[in-house]
């Protein structure tokens, strides 16, 4: 009788990977009112994608990617102050089909959605907008997490 060894590896790591993958930050084009107030989007870009990387999701180029992250700064520079309005949707686009017909349309999916307004001084307004993209991305990334393992 022969005797055989089977091993088995196990291989794990520290922490799980996202089932977020391939994702594409993008921002809106800054306007004036935004380099006015100090602001750039491509920071708060910097602070989302730092988050993704975090939490272990890929940065891809936008012909790589298969989600989408936005990142829209609405400013209005004031005599006195500078208000933003921040916008920040995470989206997929698919095929979908309408009933009764073979043809099918890109759509586009959203993931989740969160969005803040700030006032302030243009001194120490990005700090604060590169923290609310965090938490934006964050919370976004908590939100779906847990849809897609109920």
């Amino acid at each position: 009788m022969r005797n055989f060894l089977i091993c088995f590896f196990f291989v794990g790591t520290a922490a799980s990977a996202s089932p977020l993958q391939h994702i594409h930050v993008f921002p809106e084009t800054d306007d004036e009112d935004t380099r006015q107030c100090g602001l750039s989007s491509i920071a708060a870009v910097a602070a989302t994608e730092s988050v993704f990387r975090q939490n272990r999701v890929p940065i891809r180029s936008e012909r790589d990617a298969n989600i989408f992250a936005y990142v829209n700064l609405t400013v209005i520079k004031t005599s006195v102050t500078c208000v933003v309005s921040s916008q920040f949707q995470i989206f997929v686009y698919t095929n979908a089909s309408l009933p009764g017909n073979t043809k099918s349309i890109l759509v586009r999916g959203e993931l989740c959605e969160k969005g803040g307004t700030l006032t302030g001084p243009a001194s120490s307004l990005q700090a604060r907008v590169n923290d609310q993209y965090r938490s934006f991305t964050e919370r976004c990334i908590s939100e779906i997490e847990r849809k897609l393992n109920r």
